[in-house]
């Protein structure tokens, strides 16, 4: 009669201890390492509940299971938002850098405004403007249509002279003061000041020495009672003033540390 063989006692053994392991792993996965905290940062308008109701995490599911690409994908359907960066905090804890989009300028477009974040993307569509909103106005663009969450749809160069504009006058914190920010001539570009005050940049290089030099001239020019009347910074070395008296003055200021030291950079 032939033996009926068994297996090894050993491979037995082995199997039961692997299948242990995932069993062990399964059941962290499904009890230790889920999502129980959401830490939301960065946000002042909104709150964190808002945030988080927009990511489409859900607590209690895999911490392993988060997808850092759909998390951003869901959250930007709210063109205001952002994911500027996710953490996770094992086991059970998830960190959002949530940046704000700040409308930084309007432009208008078949009796339609739109506002523009700093990357010159569409946030949202009015018919009338906030009278609080102190932000520029884009002129001398032809916008076709507008697609909010998308950049603005004029030509190319003009998009990028409006985004060098707006980050130079943000980071020089003089959004404020600019009415208008003019486009039109892209070797021409200037600026009508909140005062009535023309200032032109000629083209788009040299922007942090150029609207350096026109904060500095600008305090001294107020300082002597002129608020109105054409500064050209165009050069980045000298200042040209003419005022409504068309009386010309000329300050020559310093464009490497003009703009450093009144910026901090």
């Amino acid at each position: 009669m032939q033996q009926r063989r068994t297996g090894h006692p050993g491979r037995r053994a082995a199997l039961v201890v692997l299948t242990s392991i995932v069993l062990g792993i399964l059941l962290l996965q499904n009890a230790v390492f889920v999502v129980k905290t959401v830490i939301v940062d960065g946000v002042q308008r909104y709150t964190p509940e808002q945030v988080y109701a927009l990511t489409g995490i859900k607590r209690g599911q895999s911490i392993f299971s988060l997808d850092k690409q759909v998390i951003a994908t869901n959250l930007s359907s709210d063109h205001f938002l952002e994911l500027a960066g996710m953490e996770i905090r094992y086991p059970d804890t998830v960190v959002l850098q949530v940046r704000e989009r700040t409308p930084r300028a309007v432009v208008s477009s078949l009796g339609v405004l739109a506002m523009l974040d700093d990357g010159g993307r569409v946030l949202s569509t009015t018919n009338k403007l906030d009278t609080d909103v102190a932000i520029p106005f884009i002129m001398g663009v032809r916008v076709p249509t507008l697609t909010i969450g998308m950049p603005l749809s004029c030509e190319p160069k003009q998009l990028e002279a409006i985004i060098a504009i707006m980050d130079e006058l943000t980071l020089q914190g003089v959004t404020g003061t600019i009415d208008q920010i003019n486009v039109a001539d892209l070797e021409n570009l200037h600026l009508i000041m909140a005062s009535g005050m023309k200032v032109e940049l000629g083209d788009v290089h040299d922007l942090e020495q150029k609207v350096g030099m026109m904060r500095a001239t600008l305090s001294a020019l107020q300082a002597e009672g002129f608020y109105a009347g054409e500064l050209d910074v165009s050069s980045a070395t000298v200042a040209d003033f003419i005022a409504n008296l068309e009386v010309e003055v000329d300050y020559r200021i310093d464009p490497t540390a003009v703009p450093n030291e009144l910026v901090g950079r």
